[in-house]
């Protein structure tokens, strides 16, 4: 058990305990205080965030950018009437995660930096092109999700600021789903999310962006299917061909949920569903000569 537990009230307060090392993070303490109960070892000092103001915002910019405080819990994600309009998905995906009660007490920050694999929100957060802003005793940085999730997590001496999301594109629709066949308190067995963009006339699709969790190591782009849609027309018979590559970007694996296979012909099922959802709302805006966003 940790032999202190420090609540600072300012982002210099809780970088420099982090400076000195041997400093363990406690945002909605879901995970830690899982551990702590379990008996794990963690080192000496517990640094609270729950005092720290300036990570508990949701902001949005003039120009359109949403930035979303680390230490926002998914309750206020879910609920929050800026990131219900201007995010629409990442709103249904932190809706989707666990009870109200964990909700409440879970934190964006805390949900993203654990990393797991079938957790709901890093495929939203692929597709919504996302930033991370980290800041340590040593200066701060901005770099891409996916550089995050993949390449460059959080360091030790690191606090994670605010997640940023840039203006969403006129037109955009957007959908989630999340698959769990046991209980969707649970994290998604197969979680899929997904962008279209059609072009301003609406004879093709200019941006597609498709990401999956529970389909390998970390949650990740369907590259393929991106790639086989953008500049195609938006029918829904190429939909349903373009996500049949679904299954070329991933790496699932064995485990006591499911079989890789199964994972992989769920990727397949969810992936067609979700694009065949928004093929059909992107023909529908056009024909009405409008745009929305789901």
């Amino acid at each position: 058990m940790a032999s202190s537990f420090l609540r600072p009230s300012t982002v210099p307060e809780v970088l420099e305990e982090l400076a000195g090392g041997g400093a363990h993070l406690w945002a909605g303490g879901t995970a830690t205080g899982q551990a702590l109960r379990l008996g794990a070892e963690f080192p000496q000092r517990l640094v609270g965030l729950g005092r720290v103001a300036a990570l508990q915002t949701i902001g949005l910019e003039r120009h359109g950018e949403l930035r979303l405080g680390s230490m926002v819990s998914l309750h206020s994600l879910a609920t929050d009437s800026v990131v219900i309009r201007h995010a629409p998905i990442l709103a249904a995906a932190a809706a989707s995660v666990g009870n109200e009660r964990i909700r409440r007490a879970a934190t964006l920050g805390g949900h993203l930096v654990q990393g797991e694999a079938d957790f709901d929100i890093p495929p939203v957060l692929l597709v919504l092109q996302a930033q991370m802003r980290l800041a340590s005793s040593r200066g701060e940085r901005t770099l891409e999700f996916a550089r995050f999730l993949l390449q460059e997590p959080r360091r030790p001496d690191e606090l994670l600021i605010e997640i940023l999301l840039p203006p969403r594109q006129a037109g955009t629709v957007s959908a989630f789903q999340k698959f769990n066949p046991q209980s969707l308190e649970a994290p998604g067995l197969i979680v899929v999310a997904g962008t279209l963009t059609p072009s301003a006339d609406g004879s093709h699709l200019e941006d597609v962006r498709l990401a999956a969790g529970g389909a390998g190591a970390s949650a990740l782009r369907l590259r393929s299917t991106e790639a086989r849609l953008n500049g195609s027309r938006p029918e829904i018979a190429a939909i349903r061909e373009a996500a049949r590559l679904s299954t070329r970007d991933i790496a699932p694996r064995d485990d006591l949920r499911a079989s890789a296979e199964y994972r992989r012909e769920m990727v397949a099922v969810w992936s067609r569903r979700l694009l065949e959802r928004l093929g059909s709302a992107v023909l529908g805006t056009t024909r009405e000569g409008g745009h929305h966003e789901d």
